[in-house]
């Protein structure tokens, strides 16, 4: 009965995201098919020219889709769902969302590469397009990019309005604190590298799946800490 209720408290969560994604892949593909076009042209030129890389745009967009949780929180919490059914629901939501969005992606990007050349994301990163590491890594991406939006829109829900100012701040903070300590610390960028699967001379996919399923798993225990006695405020 509590999984029953969880898959249908999920996929209201997930279609709540039908409208976002839809005005985002025609956007997209708008652009993605400009850039095909103007690619084709090029090429049958006699020149070289190649476009791709739009799956990074997928990234942003569910990471900002991560950030918007307040209205179905209070939907769901008054009609009876508990905030650890509300956690697990979206947990599940999440995964299906960057399933779903992480096949779309494959899909336009091998009918971008049937109208000019094309390289997705992934591709460009580690010279390779086998499909199975290809989806892999970019459903862990995509998940990730969720579950970081997710956990930062609880923080600053739950926040005063001090906290709410630091929550603002610290990801650019730490992002430059981050750039200090690689430049300053050559054993800590070889780290990064290696868990991002981009050590040189050779490139490995499969590590950074690990890196992106335990940073999505992170977060969302954290994301549980922080919702799991979280009041129900305007």
């Amino acid at each position: 009965m509590n999984f029953k209720s969880n898959i249908k408290s999920a996929k209201y969560l997930g279609f709540s995201f039908k409208n976002s994604i839809g005005i985002f892949y025609l956007i997209v593909v708008g652009l993605a098919l400009l850039a095909s076009f103007s690619t084709a042209r090029v090429v049958s030129a006699g020149g070289q020219a190649n476009s791709g890389g739009f799956e990074s745009a997928t990234v942003i967009f569910l990471f900002i889709a991560g950030l918007t949780f307040k209205e179905d929180f209070k939907f769901l919490i008054a009609n009876n769902v508990t905030r650890k059914k509300f956690f697990v629901s979206n947990n599940l939501a999440y995964i299906g969302v960057a399933v779903f969005m992480t096949s779309v992606d494959l899909i336009l990007g091998f009918s971008y590469n049937l109208i000019g050349p094309y390289h997705s994301m992934f591709g460009q990163i580690y010279t390779t397009n086998a499909l199975g590491i290809n989806f892999l890594w970019a459903f862990s991406l995509n998940l990730l990019a969720l579950h970081a939006g997710w956990f930062i829109t609880l923080l600053y829900y739950r926040a005063n309005h001090i906290m709410k100012l630091i929550v603002c701040v610290a990801p650019v903070a730490l992002f430059f604190f981050m750039m200090y300590l690689l430049r300053t610390f050559p054993v800590l960028s070889d780290f990064v590298q290696f868990i991002l699967g981009i050590e040189m001379p050779t490139f490995n996919p499969y590590t950074p799946v690990g890196t992106f399923l335990i940073g999505a798993f992170i977060l969302s225990c954290l994301s549980f800490v922080v919702i799991r006695k979280m009041p129900l405020n305007d």
